[in-house]
């Protein structure tokens, strides 16, 4: 009876690597098919074919078919390349061009939350992950368009370095005070570091300054403090805390069940990509809890691939020589069930690393997955058109090689009938061909017996039809991808950028969505209060907030592409400006005429520079409402900030003479309430009516138009 074969979809305790490793064997198999076109579709990309030579012609020494002669044309056109690249183009400027957000789904709970994240998360993009932005996106962008797919893997990167603290007695007694050890610490110290029977507490207590920190190390740190006064100490730094994006292929860098349709329903889902050097692998022990006898055996096979099917550019199947040196480590993502209940694992491992120590299988980590947002951490960048699985998207190179090869062709054709015209074949008599064969023309002479004795053969007939050809197949082409050009329906034109635009930006906001997940979950919250300020509540936060709390969105106007457009939408903006001082119309008319710019209005608003102006014209008006003055409403401001500096300026003031003030001055108290009025039926048009397209004014003394007295936040009239 035939073994039963473990169930690698119940969780265990210990990684069942054997099976695992036969399921990613699997996987490589029923995937080749696509590996395979994606390397054909690399060559057309590239513009590469047998028998190439550096001069761009056919020579019989390097191709078996020279038609139609030695030396004759083989033009590399890059048609396919630069198909490519204008998508490419498109989709980095809809990205990079575009306006970042991360809005809170509970604003009302958390007042000014959306404009932190905003921040923090524009700050981690443009600012802490730019260089692998740079990097990553344009590569994640040419996979999707070139191969028809790509992925981009989102993970927290944590790496250390090393730095060295000069310490001494008084430093260190400064250190154990703040631990808790009172006042008498520095007496204690200067008793200990004399007893040698006490060097074993000192050493101990040195040992806690720096955990990485060995115990002979330790020991030397007190005999230089006894000795010299002074010592340094090895201190470990986070050198890298910050998400990380990787542009990922299929078959090479990742692999899934080919019959994967959406990334994150699949079954498994594991990174073959990450190839790491000993430095790096050892550091993992304390950064990620990597266990160090596997680290100790993995570092033994240095620059050997995991799996033998894993496809090379070598035609030898090893993986390049510039990887010798360095180990690779596979990430398995999958899912298990766990008591009846599904769980996201991670098996961090290495297939040439196997067997048993100590009692357990040798992996680097295994257990659930560490990210609280319950994905796989990756996204994939799809260009389906009839088939749903991932593997059977197409790409550009694929689809319109054939139309290279048509206008190769023809631009060959042109290119060897060119040669021709310039040097076309001379009749001669037998007797004559080695003496002419070598003449240097223009400007030989030839001598002859009888007229006509030299002669040219004819030329072909002209024909247009090589360009007719050439421009044929180029409109087709602009009619299937064309982006830039004055031939192409400016209106269709115009619907495929908003649908590149619209399709990047889609996918880069499931990316950013993940990111921000990470950082809410990993990001130190000194960072975060140095980037956003002051914060109002713990960071990082806990998995509920995580798992969908936050609206994470990326945006870009595609028309702006179209100068003229730009030209009009700066136009309508200026005219907007008309309508400032009328509060909602101001804002309703910018919304229509950009939803950015109305948002860039909002968050000007909300800016510490905006808010602190505010609240000095606010007080400039409470100081001429005390005075009898009716000061200007404000028509365009921040109401609900200049209403909290009103009630603290009167009601909350720590003036004891303001109520009396008041009181003997109905006038002021007057202009003060009607202010307060003012403002709140302006937050709650924000609020309750926002169609409403102009703010009400008022007049002091004139009740008919006054507004009528509404309750107050606290209850009262």
């Amino acid at each position: 009876m035939a073994k039963e074969l473990p169930d690698i979809e119940i969780a265990t305790k210990e990684p069942q690597l054997d099976e695992i490793v036969e399921e990613l064997d699997q996987a490589q198999t029923d995937a080749n098919w696509f590996y395979r076109r994606m390397e054909q579709a690399r060559r057309w990309w590239y513009s590469q074919w047998p028998g190439q030579t550096i001069d761009g012609q056919k020579h019989k020494q390097f191709q078996t078919d020279c038609f139609p002669w030695e030396g004759a044309s083989d033009s590399r056109l890059r048609i396919v390349a630069t198909l490519i690249s204008d998508q490419v183009s498109v989709r980095k400027f809809a990205f990079f061009q575009s306006k970042i957000q991360a809005r809170s789904v509970r604003p009302l709970l958390h007042a000014g939350e959306s404009n932190k994240s905003t921040k923090l998360l524009q700050w981690t993009i443009y600012n802490h992950m730019w260089p692998q932005v740079l990097r990553e996106v344009p590569l994640v962008y040419n996979w999707w368009q070139g191969y028809g797919v790509g992925f981009m893997g989102i993970e927290w990167e944590q790496q250390r370095r090393l730095d060295y603290q000069q310490i001494s007695l008084p430093i260190l007694a400064e250190i154990m005070s703040a631990m808790g050890a009172g006042e008498d610490a520095m007496l204690w110290l200067m008793d200990a570091i004399r007893d040698e029977n006490q060097e074993d507490e000192l050493t101990i207590l040195v040992q806690q300054l720096s955990p990485i920190l060995t115990k002979p190390d330790a020991r030397n740190i007190v005999k230089d403090l006894r000795e010299v006064g002074t010592a340094e100490v090895p201190i470990a730094y986070p050198y890298i805390n910050k998400p990380r994006w990787t542009a990922l292929r299929p078959c090479v860098d990742v692999l899934f069940p080919s019959e994967t349709s959406d990334l994150q329903e699949a079954r498994f889902f594991t990174r073959m990509d990450d190839w790491v050097s000993e430095t790096e692998l050892k550091d993992r022990i304390t950064t990620e809890g990597y266990d160090k006898e596997f680290v100790n055996e993995a570092i033994k096979h240095k620059g050997q691939p995991g799996l033998a099917s894993q496809p090379w550019p070598q035609r030898d199947g090893a993986p390049p020589r510039s990887y010798r040196d360095l180990i690779q480590i596979y990430h398995h993502y999958y899912k298990a069930s766990h008591n009846g209940t599904p769980c996201l694992y991670e098996t961090i491992f290495n297939p040439v690393v196997k067997g048993r120590t100590s009692g357990k299988v040798l992996c680097a980590k295994h257990g659930p997955a560490p990210y609280d947002h319950g994905q796989y951490p990756a996204i994939e960048f799809c260009r389906r058109t009839e088939d749903r699985r991932i593997l059977g998207s197409m790409g550009i190179a694929e689809e319109a090689y054939t139309d290279e090869l048509d206008i190769k062709r023809q631009q060959d054709g042109l290119s060897d009938r060119t040669s021709l015209v310039h040097r076309p074949p001379m009749i001669v008599p037998y007797s004559r061909v080695k003496d002419i064969k070598n003449t240097p023309i223009p400007g030989a002479v030839l001598g002859v017996s009888r007229p006509r004795e030299v002669d040219w053969m004819p030329l072909p007939p002209t024909d247009a039809t090589p360009v007719a050809v050439i421009q044929m197949v180029q409109q087709r082409l602009d009619r299937r991808y064309g982006l830039f050009g004055g031939d192409i329906d400016p209106e269709l034109k115009q619907v495929r950028r908003l649908e590149a635009g619209q399709d990047t930006n889609a996918l880069m906001s499931l990316v950013l969505e993940q990111t921000w997940q990470l950082i809410q979950q990993y990001e130190a919250p000194q960072e975060v209060a140095e980037v956003v300020g002051p914060l109002a509540r713990p960071f990082p936060v806990s998995r509920d907030e995580i798992q969908g709390k936050h609206d994470v969105s990326a945006t870009t106007d595609m028309r702006m592409l179209d100068a003229e457009y730009a030209q009009q939408k700066l136009a309508l903006i200026g005219q907007a400006m008309a309508f400032k001082q009328e509060g909602v119309l101001f804002n309703m008319a910018v919304e229509a005429i950009d939803p950015d710019a109305a948002d860039a209005l909002e968050q000007s608003q909300v800016s510490p520079q905006a808010q602190e102006q505010e609240r000095q014209d606010e007080l400039n008006a409470i100081a001429q409402a005390m005075s009898g003055i009716e000061p200007p409403l404000p028509m365009y401001g921040n109401y609900q900030l200049r209403l909290q500096v009103l009630q603290q300026a009167t009601l909350g003031s720590s003036n004891p003479l303001m109520a009396q003030r008041l009181a003997t001055a109905p006038d002021s108290q007057q202009i003060l309430q009607n202010r307060a009025q003012f403002f709140m039926r302006q937050m709650q048009q924000y609020t309750q009516n926002p169609q409403i397209g102009r703010a009400l004014q008022t007049s002091t003394f004139h009740e008919k138009m006054a507004p009528q007295l509404m309750a107050a936040p606290g209850g009262g009239q």
